[in-house]
C-alpha cells in the first residue's frame, strides 16, 4: 500500500496488512486486529497521524512474523487478558460479598461476560448453548474496552428477547452493567487494568447507566398498565397486617420494618444502621451510611449527585408512638442475649452461618436476597400482598407525612431526597389534597363574621 497523504482522513480506515487496521474513534487512534476468526482492539491514545502510522506498519510486521494480537498487545502493556479470562478468575477468588449475591453474580458474568459454565466437580469451563451472548465482549483486551464497547453490549442485552418471550429489561440491563463495574474495579484494585508506563486506566464501565434506558422499549406506555410514575404504597389494613405479623413471626426484625414505616429508611440505609446511631434523648436516628453489594458506603444514597459531597441527615423517631419503645427493646435484647454473629455495634446483624474454612461470620449484614426469601416473601403471600417490597414502606411513611400535614420541605429533609424529588414522587398526593382544600375560603365567608377590635358590623 502507498504511503497516505498526511494529514490522514479520520473517516477512512488504513492497512497495511489484511488484518490489522487503523481508524479513529473516540479523539484517538485505535488498531483492529483480525486473525483466525477472533478480533482484538487496542486504543493507542494518540492523536498524531503520523506516529499513529508509524504504529501500523510496526504491528503489521508483527502481524505477518506470526505474532497474535494479544502477543502484539502485550509488547505495549505489561500484562493483557481477554473480558472472559479476567471474569473467570474474578468469578473464583472474588468472595467479598454475600454467598446468595456471589452466585447471582457468576450466573450474570458466565450468561453475558464469559459465555461458559463452570463446572465444580471437574473444575472445567464448558461452552453454553447461549454462548454467543457473551460475543464479542469476551473477546476484547480488558486495556482496550472503551464505553462505546459498554454500550454496545448493554444494548445487545436490551435487545435480546429472554426466556419469557420479551426483550430483557432495563433492570436485567442494569444487573450486567453493575457485574462488568464490579469485575474491572476488581482488576484494578489487582493492579492488573494497568497501561506499559503504570498508569492506572480508568474503569470503562463507570457512569454508564444512561445506556440501560431504550427509547424503543421504555417510552411505549400502555394505557391499560399501572402508571410507573406514581409511587407504590401500602393500605393501612396491610400495613397493620404486616408488622403484626412480623411482630409475631419474625420479632427481631419488627424494629426493622418500623424504620421503613415510620421513619422512611431506605433498605441498605436500615441495614448499615449500628446502636450509637439512635440518639434516644434528641429523638432522633442517625443515618451515615447505607450498604450495597459492594459493601458499606459512607453517607446516604442521595450523595451520588453531590459529586463527592458526603450527605448525611437525621430523622426523627418519636413521629409514631411504636417507633422509640421497639428500638429500646431491640437493643435492650441484643445486649443481654448477644446473639452468635454478633460484633456488638450492629442494630440490626444477621444470623452467624459457617464459612468454608470453618470460621463463624461476625458482623455480616442482612443482605436482600436473604430478607425477601426467609421473611418478606412468606409473609406478603400469607396476608395477600403482592408486587410491593420494603422501599413500599418508605414511600408509605411520605404520603402519611403529607396527609398528616408535614410539608414538602420537611419530608425531603427526613428520606434524605431533593425537594425537586420529592415533588415528583409525591405530585398526585399533593394535587389531591388541593382538591380537598377547594372552596375552604369560601366556608369561611359564608361563616358569621366574628365582632372585634376593628371590624365593622
Amino acid at each position: 500500500m502507498r504511503t497516505p497523504r498526511f494529514p490522514l482522513d479520520r473517516t477512512q480506515t488504513f492497512t497495511v496488512v489484511r488484518g490489522v487496521i487503523l481508524f479513529f474513534h473516540h479523539g484517538a487512534w485505535c488498531i483492529r486486529y483480525r486473525r483466525n476468526g477472533k478480533k482484538a482492539v487496542e486504543s493507542l491514545a494518540i492523536q498524531d497521524d503520523r506516529l499513529a502510522y508509524d504504529e501500523l506498519q510496526k504491528r503489521s510486521r508483527a502481524f505477518i512474523e506470526g505474532a497474535t494480537p494479544q502477543e502484539i498487545i502485550q509488547s505495549r502493556h505489561h500484562a493483557t487478558c481477554t473480558v472472559g479470562e479476567a471474569a473467570k478468575a474474578f468469578s473464583q477468588e472474588y468472595k467479598e460479598i454475600a454467598l446468595g449475591t456471589q452466585r447471582k453474580l457468576r450466573g450474570l458474568l458466565s450468561q453475558w461476560v464469559i459465555g461458559e459454565d463452570l463446572n465444580e466437580s471437574t473444575g472445567d469451563w464448558q461452552k453454553r448453548n447461549d454462548a454467543d451472548l457473551a460475543r464479542p465482549f469476551c473477546g476484547l483486551e480488558i486495556h482496550t474496552v472503551e464505553k462505546r464497547d459498554v454500550r454496545m453490549h448493554l444494548r445487545k442485552v436490551r435487545a435480546t428477547v429472554n426466556r419469557l418471550g420479551r426483550r430483557n429489561s432495563r433492570a436485567t440491563a442494569k444487573l450486567v452493567l453493575d457485574a462488568v463495574r464490579l469485575l474491572f474495579n476488581w482488576l484494578i484494585d489487582e493492579g492488573q487494568l494497568k497501561s506499559k508506563d503504570g498508569r492506572i486506566l480508568a474503569n470503562p464501565a463507570a457512569r454508564c447507566g444512561k445506556f440501560t434506558f431504550d427509547a424503543q422499549q421504555d417510552t411505549k406506555l400502555d394505557p391499560e398498565a399501572e402508571r410507573d410514575d406514581i409511587v407504590k404504597t401500602f393500605e393501612p389494613n396491610h400495613e397493620e397486617a404486616l408488622l403484626g405479623w412480623y411482630l409475631a413471626h419474625c420479632p427481631r426484625l419488627h424494629p426493622f420494618l418500623l424504620l421503613g414505616f415510620h421513619a422512611g429508611l431506605r433498605y441498605g440505609e436500615a441495614v448499615a444502621l449500628e446502636i450509637d446511631d439512635y440518639i434516644p434523648r434528641r429523638h432522633r436516628i442517625r443515618v451515615t451510611r447505607h450498604w450495597t453489594p459492594d459493601g458499606l458506603v459512607t453517607g446516604t444514597k442521595s450523595n451520588r449527585a453531590a459529586r463527592g459531597v458526603i450527605k448525611t441527615r437525621e430523622v426523627p423517631t418519636n413521629l409514631h408512638p411504636e417507633l422509640e419503645p421497639a428500638l429500646e427493646a431491640h437493643i435492650n435484647w441484643l445486649q443481654e442475649t448477644k446473639p452468635r454473629g454478633w460484633d456488638g455495634r450492629r442494630l440490626f446483624p444477621a444470623k452467624a452461618y459457617l464459612r468454608e474454612d470453618g470460621s463463624t461470620n461476625v458482623g455480616a449484614y442482612i443482605t436482600p436476597n436473604n430478607f425477601y426469601r426467609a421473611v418478606w416473601n412468606r409473609a406478603c403471600a400469607e396476608i395477600g400482598i403482592k408486587g410491593l417490597s420494603f422501599h413500599a414502606a418508605r414511600h408509605t411513611f411520605a404520603t402519611k407525612c403529607l396527609h398528616a400535614g408535614a410539608t414538602p420541605q420537611e419530608i425531603a429533609g427526613w428520606l434524605g431526597d431533593t425537594l425537586e424529588v420529592t415533588l415528583r414522587h409525591y405530585s398526585h398526593v399533593i394535587e389531591g389534597l388541593r382538591k380537598e382544600r377547594a372552596g375552604l375560603l369560601g366556608e369561611q365567608m359564608t361563616a358569621a363574621p366574628k365582632r372585634g377590635p376593628g371590624v365593622v358590623s
